[in-house]
């Protein structure tokens, strides 16, 4: 795949990679065991955020929503999380995904194995980012100190 380096972004699965170019749409290499790079989602038009982490995908629109793909084993891809029209940043974790929502609340959904997505610390309301590693969370909140699930 041949990409201009003006205005990209790249985020890296476990065998895959997916590349917001600088018209909004998205690009895919690498493995779709799970249809991680399928064409279907390569379609997708008005996305202003990538983020995939281990053999899944999310991507954030313009318009507030979320689209996932890839595997769903955990649940990390269930159309039911992806009715959100207020997010403003995703993540994605081992088997799990993250969205932060206009309100300063976050979403979590998938694996909660090692409680990454443990319902009691999704009570915040004054959370400015999020971010997943392979079996945890991170929401760094408006005092500038972190929340760590998992």
């Amino acid at each position: 795949m041949s990409i201009k380096p003006q205005n990209v972004t790249v985020a890296c699965g476990n065998y895959h990679s997916v590349v917001l170019l600088s018209n909004n749409t998205v690009r895919c290499c690498g493995s779709s065991i799970y249809d991680q790079c399928d064409p279907v989602h390569l379609t997708f038009t008005d996305v202003i955020q990538v983020a995939c982490n281990y053999d899944h995908s999310v991507v954030l629109f313009s318009n507030g929503t979320v689209q996932c793909w890839g595997d769903d084993n955990d649940y990390q891809c269930d159309p039911v999380h992806l009715t959100f029209t207020d997010v403003i940043q995703v993540a994605c974790g081992n088997s799990h995904s993250v969205a932060l929502l206009t309100n300063g609340t976050v979403r979590c959904w998938g694996s909660n194995m090692w409680n990454q997505c443990d319902p009691v610390h999704l009570t915040f309301t004054d959370v400015i980012q999020v971010a997943c590693g392979l079996h945890h969370s991170v929401a760094l909140l408006t005092n500038g100190h972190c929340s760590l699930l998992g």
